[in-house]
C-alpha cells in the first residue's frame, strides 16, 4: 500500500477542498492510504470520515498569496515564516514517510522543496489560473520557479489553468489536465416547501407562487459576479421567478455581501431574492433549479458549479470564458454569455425561459457531456495514473 499525504493550507470548503474530498473518497483504499496535512476545520472533519488520517498544521501568514504587493518588512517575515513552515513540513514527512506529496492550495504548492530534496515526488492540483488578474507578478514568479524546480506533476484543472503554466517555462511534460469529478446525486431534490431554512429566510413564502426558479450557486466574492446575475434579473421584470443566491462567504468579504443585499433593494428584488448561506447538499438543489447560472467576471479556472449543474441535467447558462468555455458546447449542452456583461445574460436567461423544450434539452446533453468528462471516477482514474507514472 502507498501512502499519499495531502497538504492544504485551508479548512473551510472551497471548489478546491470539495474536489480534495472527492478524490480521498474515490481513491482505492486496498492500493492507498490518505493522510491529509490541513489546519483543524470542517475540511478536516470530513476528510476523516472519509477515511483519511489527519495530521494538524497551521501555516498562519503565509506569503499571502492573493494579496497586494506588501513592503519588505512583511516579505521578510514572509521569509521567516517560509522556512518555519518548511522545517515543520519536513518533520511531518519524516514521520508520515508518504510515496507522494499532494499539494492542494498555492501556499501548499510552495513548499514542495521539503519534500522535494528527500526525493519523495511532489504532485500540484492547480486549481487557479495563474494570471495578472489573481496573482501579482513577484507571486507568479514564485509559483513558476517552484514549480520549474520541484513539482514531478502538475494536475491543471483545465487546458485554461495549463496554459499560463507553460507560458511560464513549466515544461508541457510534467502537466495533466484533468478535469474536476463530481459526485453524481441526481434526482434528490431541494424544494421550498421542505426547507425550513427558506421559509425562515423568505417571510413572503407562499407554496406555488413562483412558477420558475433561477439560482447562482458559489463561494460570495466579487469576482464570482453576484451583481451581474441580480442586475440581469432586474432586466427579466417578471414577478414570477425565484431567484436564490446560493454561497456563503469564505474569505472576509462580508462587505461584497452587505452590497448585493443593498442592491438587491435598489432593484426592488427584495421579494423575489434569496440569500441562502452555505447549503451543503447542492447537488439536490441544482436538481432543483430551472437554470442554474454562472457568472464570473473573470477567467473561472474551472467552474466547478457549471459541471455539477450539468451533472444533475439542469440547464446552465455561464460566462464564457476560462474553464467554462471549455466544458460547454454553446447551444447544445448549455449557454455561453458576453462575460460581465448583465444584458447578455438576461437574454440567454429570457430565451431559455421562453424555449423550455430546447433548455431542457440542453440539461440532458449537458448530463451526457458531465458523465462522460466530470465524474469523480473518471478524475480519480486519471490521478491514479499520475501516482502510477512517479512510483
Amino acid at each position: 500500500m502507498k501512502t499519499i499525504l495531502f497538504l492544504d493550507h485551508v479548512s473551510v470548503l472551497g471548489g478546491g477542498e470539495i474536489v480534495l474530498l472527492n478524490l480521498i473518497r474515490g481513491l482505492d483504499s486496498a492500493s492507498y492510504r490518505t493522510v491529509l496535512a490541513v489546519p483543524p476545520g470542517l475540511l478536516a472533519e470530513r476528510a476523516a470520515a472519509a477515511g483519511a488520517d489527519i495530521v494538524e498544521i497551521n501555516l498562519p501568514g503565509l506569503f499571502d498569496l492573493h494579496k497586494e504587493e506588501r513592503s519588505w518588512t512583511s516579505l521578510l517575515k514572509a521569509g521567516r515564516d517560509y522556512l518555519q513552515a518548511l522545517n515543520s513540513l519536513g518533520r511531518m514527512l519524516s514521520r508520515v514517510k508518504p510515496d507522494i506529496l499532494h499539494t492542494n492550495s498555492n501556499k501548499a504548492h510552495i513548499l514542495s522543496r521539503a519534500a522535494a530534496v528527500r526525493g519523495i515526488p511532489v504532485v500540484w492540483h492547480m486549481h487557479d489560473l495563474l494570471a495578472p488578474e489573481f496573482f501579482t507578478r513577484q507571486q507568479a514568479r514564485l509559483l513558476l520557479y517552484n514549480a520549474r524546480r520541484y513539482a514531478s506533476r502538475i494536475i491543471a484543472v483545465s487546458q485554461s489553468v495549463s496554459v499560463p503554466l507553460i507560458d511560464g517555462g513549466v515544461s508541457p511534460d510534467s502537466i495533466r489536465v484533468v478535469y474536476n469529478g463530481c459526485a453524481d446525486n441526481r434526482g434528490q431534490l431541494f424544494t421550498l416547501d421542505t426547507c425550513v431554512k427558506c421559509k425562515e429566510l423568505t417571510p413572503w413564502f407562499e407554496p406555488g407562487r413562483f412558477k420558475h426558479v433561477i439560482g447562482m450557486a458559489g463561494r460570495i466574492s466579487p469576482w464570482k459576479g453576484q451583481n451581474i446575475f441580480l442586475e440581469a434579473a432586474s432586466r427579466l421584470r417578471r414577478e414570477d421567478i425565484l431567484f436564490p443566491v446560493i454561497g456563503g462567504v469564505l474569505f472576509g468579504e462580508d462587505d461584497y455581501l452587505r452590497r448585493l443585499q443593498e442592491m438587491t433593494s435598489e432593484l426592488r428584488l427584495e421579494e423575489q431574492v434569496l440569500f441562502t448561506g452555505y447549503l451543503p447538499d447542492m447537488s439536490s438543489v441544482y436538481s432543483s433549479l430551472d437554470i442554474s447560472v454562472h457568472a464570473s467576471i473573470l477567467p473561472e479556472p474551472f467552474g466547478l458549479v457549471v459541471a455539477e449543474s450539468m451533472l444533475a441535467g439542469c440547464p446552465v447558462i455561464a460566462s464564457d470564458s476560462g474553464g467554462p468555455a471549455e466544458m460547454i458546447a454553446d447551444g447544445v449542452d448549455g449557454l455561453l454569455f458576453r462575460t460581465g456583461d448583465p444584458g447578455s445574460l438576461a437574454e440567454q436567461m429570457s430565451w431559455m425561459l421562453n424555449h423550455p423544450d430546447e433548455a431542457g434539452d440542453m440539461g440532458e446533453n449537458g448530463r451526457r457531456t458531465a458523465l462522460n468528462r466530470f465524474t469523480v471516477d473518471r478524475m480519480v482514474a486519471d490521478i491514479e495514473k499520475i501516482y502510477g507514472e512517479l512510483l
